[in-house]
């Protein structure tokens, strides 16, 4: 039995040694893979498939969003004339925004005390047709109570289209216009991180 607390390095060693046919311990390996393809081989290994496809959909939509942020991240230090470090403090990830009916999390945000503009990822390069219009459309729901809730803030919708079905890259695009949404995919997340900053007060930094 392990005591609470008791369970170090040189016990789990010791532990891995002695048991036999029951928990298996392998010695750490590299690999030469990125992160994203690593998750992807490690999870089809040691998932359900079930849960392998809620997984394997999380590539594109952290691509994306690491994107923005690295693109956001340039233009604000060019435009304040700050520090990467400054400007990323002012871009948050996973943030919760009221809209009429309940709140929704945004996966991209410019925050400086209030919110300035939010966004969120979706990757329209699915093997599944039903869960990628199950994915838009609650995009679209969250998108539409935001905007209730908040007619000033700009939102946009950062859409991982490489690979993707043009119809299914269409379909989103008309949808979320018709909300008055912009998806912004990948190959436009340059020009459209200009545009964000450029729109930005410039008391952005000390507000």
């Amino acid at each position: 039995m392990v005591q609470s607390g008791n369970l170090s390095e040189s016990h789990i060693r010791r532990l891995s040694e002695s048991w036999i046919k029951q928990v298996q311990f392998t010695q750490p390996r590299f690999s030469s893979q990125s992160v994203d393809e690593l998750l992807g081989e490690i999870t089809t290994m040691f998932l359900l498939q079930e849960n392998v496809e809620k997984i394997s959909r999380r590539p594109g939509k952290r691509q994306a969003v690491k994107l923005a942020v690295d693109y956001i991240t340039s233009q604000l230090t060019q435009k304040y004339k700050t520090s990467k470090s400054e400007a990323r403090k002012l871009i948050k990830l996973d943030y919760q925004a009221e809209g009429k009916l309940e709140s929704h999390e945004l996966d991209f945000a410019l925050v400086n005390g209030i919110l300035r503009t939010g966004a969120v990822a979706i990757t329209f390069n699915q093997d599944s047709k039903s869960q990628l219009r199950r994915d838009i459309d609650a995009v679209a729901f969250a998108m539409e109570d935001m905007r209730k809730k908040d007619k000033k803030t700009p939102f946009y919708v950062l859409g991982y289209s490489l690979g993707a079905d043009p119809e299914d890259d269409t379909r989103a695009s008309s949808l979320f216009n018709s909300l008055k949404i912009r998806v912004v995919t990948e190959k436009n997340i340059p020009n459209w991180s200009k545009q964000v900053v450029k729109d930005l007060p410039g008391n952005m930094l000390h507000a």
